[in-house]
């Protein structure tokens, strides 16, 4: 939900010294289990706050909508009477000073969107050209997603997914009717549900070296698979008070930041920049081993960039969440 929240708003520099290097903190993941492992009350109840948001943006767009209709109809009238003008100024005075026309209308400003369900990558690459901080996709079965990208016809959809998981990488989608449609970045954060057998058969297809080996599934870093102990027991009480207004405003504080080019660069502290260092060097030695089946070296070497992503997301909500909030401090 924070990765939602902030997408491309804040980058972060890993490295001390290498500026070239920056990590997005857009996130994908999945919450695995039965059908009766209550996996969509769960995620549903995590996103909350940020349905509750959209569903705010979307009532100021249709109360704007209806306030642009009338400024429309207006405006058509407004035309007419000058045309009017003009005509009979013409007639009487040929050579004479022209009333002049009125202002167009400028362009509606478009839904500010934020979730995504079951939408396909064109309907995805367009909104994003009005959502430049990126948008996030949650499915109830994931599985959805990936019976789409294998549809015959849709064999870009999932070029599209794994471009967007860089985050600031661009995307051109050639179409006879639409034409080249290029956006110069595309950003995706994604979360649903995900069944046990369907993830095998996504896992069995990284492991085959055929199509389906192209690190889609090992991007999918932040999942659950939770153990079954059989200790079920009821659980009935009152959200904490205050608890969800306050995740609303740290979220709303997030989703304020801005999309600035260049983007907004944090950094480690001095501290924290030697954990990294010691944590990225022990990675990468062991991701190179040898000792590793090449599909769980893939999966583990796209935490290069998950480490430091899940360390901005929480220092920025830190500070979202301060009493006395009064800006972002770029140091993690």
């Amino acid at each position: 939900v924070i990765a939602a929240s902030v997408n491309r708003r804040a980058v972060i520099q890993p490295k001390e010294f290498d500026i070239d290097w920056l990590v997005v903190p857009n996130l994908w993941g999945a919450l695995i289990g039965t059908a009766g492992d209550m996996k969509t009350p769960t995620y549903e109840a995590i996103f909350k706050p940020l349905a509750k948001i959209q569903d705010q943006w979307f009532e100021e767009y249709v109360s704007s909508e209806a306030d642009r209709k009338l400024r429309e109809e207006l405006h058509a009238l407004k035309i007419n009477a000058w045309k009017q003008q003009v005509t009979q100024t013409l007639k009487k005075q040929p050579a004479t000073i022209l009333p002049e026309r009125p202002d167009e209308l400028g362009e509606p400003a478009p839904c500010k969107r934020l979730l995504f369900g079951d939408a396909n990558m064109e309907v995805l690459q367009r909104e994003m050209s009005h959502n430049a901080a990126g948008v996030c996709v949650t499915q109830d079965e994931l599985s959805g997603l990936f019976a789409q990208m294998e549809k015959i016809g849709r064999e870009t959809d999932r070029s599209f997914y794994l471009t967007s998981w860089n985050g600031n990488s661009g995307f051109l989608l050639d179409r006879i009717v639409r034409g080249s449609v290029y956006s110069p970045h595309i950003c995706l954060s994604i979360f649903g549900g995900m069944t046990p057998a369907k993830l095998r058969t996504y896992m069995a297809a990284a492991l085959e070296n055929g199509p389906g080996d192209d690190g889609f599934v090992q991007r999918l870093q932040v999942s659950v698979y939770p153990d079954q102990n059989g200790n079920w027991r009821l659980v009935d009480r009152a959200p904490k008070p205050g608890a969800q207004e306050r995740v609303t405003t740290v979220l709303k504080r997030l989703i304020a930041m801005p999309v600035t080019e260049p983007q907004r660069v944090f950094r480690f502290s001095s501290d924290a920049q030697t954990v990294f260092n010691t944590w990225y060097t022990a990675l990468n030695v062991e991701g190179r081993s040898g000792k590793l089946h090449p599909a769980l070296a893939s999966h583990f070497s796209k935490y290069s960039s998950l480490m430091p992503s899940i360390a901005l997301l929480l220092c920025l909500a830190d500070e979202a969440a301060a009493d006395e909030f009064s800006g972002f401090s770029g140091v993690v």
